[in-house]
């Protein structure tokens, strides 16, 4: 039996792909979405390079390309209306890829560290004007990285390709500091593409996506890797080749919940509890009564 990797309750096979089986955990607080069977680690690598990070300009361009820049400045723009000032302020882009994110951090003051693994794609990133670029969070903390350090930890269209995020999220808890954030972006599952091409949405045939979050598992995804706070940011792009009528639809979609990217916004609880498996082992008696103690803080 397949059983959900973050709730552990029984999963439904949705439908097959050619690399692999979506799955689908019947337990309604949940509800996760995942990759089973996953690729293994040359087959990850080898997909990486050739849909998003060819090693020579000779090879053939990337498949997918990066998050466009009007998406960033808008993100920007948006975080720094809701949490305020953020000159000065510490920045984490986990999985930062070849370092999009970085020159429009830059201009809004942020100082900013990277994590890529790939090696061809971090070497890209320090180019592109990060402090630092580190292969994981073990080379980070190597480095000297303390806890509580950074103001922003960011995962950008990165959750949905990590094998088991809720330790990546676990471990990147330690690092927010208490006023901190930690903001994760990836694809809808619930939009109204992925509802329209079920099978056919072309982020279920990218093998380096492992998992499809809709707004309910991401959010307990969060709260069971003991983060509080957890709110949806719903950011509005205006793309400047985008009609009236097209922008007034992709309004429509947003506060429909069938647009295309989530956005969540969530803080770290200031005394975690122990934890088992890979996800937290909360009950939910016992994380309410965390989250009030944290909240009336």
């Amino acid at each position: 039996m397949i059983c959900c990797p973050l709730c552990k309750s029984k999963a439904s096979r949705r439908f097959p792909l050619p690399h692999t089986a979506v799955w689908k955990c019947v337990n309604r607080t949940c509800g996760l979405q995942f990759a089973d069977q996953q690729p293994d680690e040359k087959q990850l690598g080898q997909a990486y390079r050739q849909l998003y990070y060819p090693a020579s300009e000779s090879e053939q361009g990337a498949t997918f390309e990066n998050t466009p820049p009007e998406v960033l400045r808008t993100f920007f723009a948006y975080t720094s209306r809701t949490i305020g000032r953020l000159v000065g302020l510490r920045m984490l882009d986990y999985g930062c890829g070849i370092g999009q994110m970085a020159p429009i951090a830059l201009r809004y003051g942020l100082r900013v560290t990277g994590i890529e693994t790939d090696a061809s794609a971090r070497a890209q990133a320090k180019r592109a004007g990060y402090a630092a670029v580190f292969e994981n969070i073990g080379e980070l903390q190597e480095r000297g990285a303390t806890e509580q350090e950074f103001d922003l930890v960011i995962l950008w269209d990165v959750i949905e390709h990590l094998r088991e995020p809720w330790r990546d999220l676990e471990k990147l808890r330690t690092f927010v500091s208490p006023a901190g954030r930690l903001v994760v972006a990836t694809m809808n599952t619930d939009s109204l593409r992925a509802r329209l091409f079920r099978s056919g949405w072309v982020n279920f045939h990218n093998p380096t996506h492992l998992f499809y979050f809709t707004r309910r598992s991401l959010r307990k995804l969060l709260e069971e890797t003991q983060y509080t706070h957890v709110e949806e940011w719903k950011v509005f792009t205006s793309y400047s080749h985008h009609s009236r009528i097209r922008g007034s639809l992709q309004r429509a979609l947003l506060a429909l919940g069938l647009h295309g990217e989530l956005i969540f916004s969530a803080r770290r609880l200031k005394r975690p509890r122990l934890k088992k498996h890979g996800a937290s082992n909360l009950t939910e008696k016992g994380l309410d009564r965390e989250v009030a103690e944290s909240q009336g803080e």
